[in-house]
């Protein structure tokens, strides 16, 4: 089983509750484990090893405690339970993941509790010339070239020195080419901080405002498997 999936799988277990289990990723998991069916009136059928359940949709992500019991009642009727069974793998080095764009840098790495991303630091371009908090190129701060001086020591050398602990990085960005603040993170990297640089396993093109925390779970998570040896 997936490691993604395996973390579902233990959370729908846990106790208490989980509050923050997503339907996104359970539809994932039963999709994985058996089947799922979208009936006429809306609601989804589950069925795996023979048994199966009828779940309506949440109105927010998230699945209610009731949903959660009788998701577990399912499993436990079909003889599925934590991912036990499953042949030990290697442990994947913790990931920070780095949603970056002109505007700012937020970092998210695993909780130590319930092991879903949360929002550990947040770091923002400096604005000496009151250009509203973007990296601002130099025509605008009469200067000529591409970028003002200080950009790169007062945005991107924080941001390297933040990641100077971490085993593996994973950079999301919602921009292409050389105008993408991640782009220009990387080759910040490559020049003037190689370690850190090397341990990037992952570059992911996201629409940032709309991204969500599990997305940036699924994204880390597959980079992750991508990355295992």
């Amino acid at each position: 089983m997936e490691r993604q999936h395996a973390r579902v799988l233990d959370a729908i277990f846990e106790h208490p509750f989980p509050h923050n289990l997503e339907w996104a990723d359970v539809l994932s998991l039963m999709q994985h484990i058996g089947t799922v069916t979208e009936r006429h009136d809306g609601k989804y059928d589950f069925e795996t090893h023979g048994v199966h359940a009828v779940f309506t949709k949440p109105h927010d992500k998230d699945l209610t405690p009731e949903a959660v019991l009788e998701l577990r009642r399912l499993l436990s009727d079909a003889g599925v339970a934590k991912d036990e069974e499953s042949p030990a793998t290697p442990e994947q080095p913790p990931i920070v993941a780095v949603l970056i764009d002109h505007r700012a840098a937020r970092f998210f790495k695993a909780g130590p509790e319930d092991g879903r991303f949360v929002q550990v630091d947040h770091i923002e371009p400096k604005d000496p010339h009151g250009f509203r908090r973007h990296l601002e190129h130099r025509k605008e701060a009469h200067y000529k070239g591409e970028r003002t001086p200080e950009s790169d020591e007062l945005f991107y050398e924080p941001i390297a020195q933040r990641l100077k602990g971490a085993p593996a990085i994973v950079l999301v960005g919602d921009a292409k080419g050389k105008s993408s603040a991640m782009h220009y993170l990387t080759a910040y990297l490559e020049d003037k901080h190689k370690d850190v640089a090397a341990r990037i396993i992952h570059e992911e093109r996201a629409d940032l405002s709309k991204i969500t925390v599990g997305d940036i779970e699924r994204i880390a998570a597959a980079a992750g498997e991508r990355a295992q040896p």
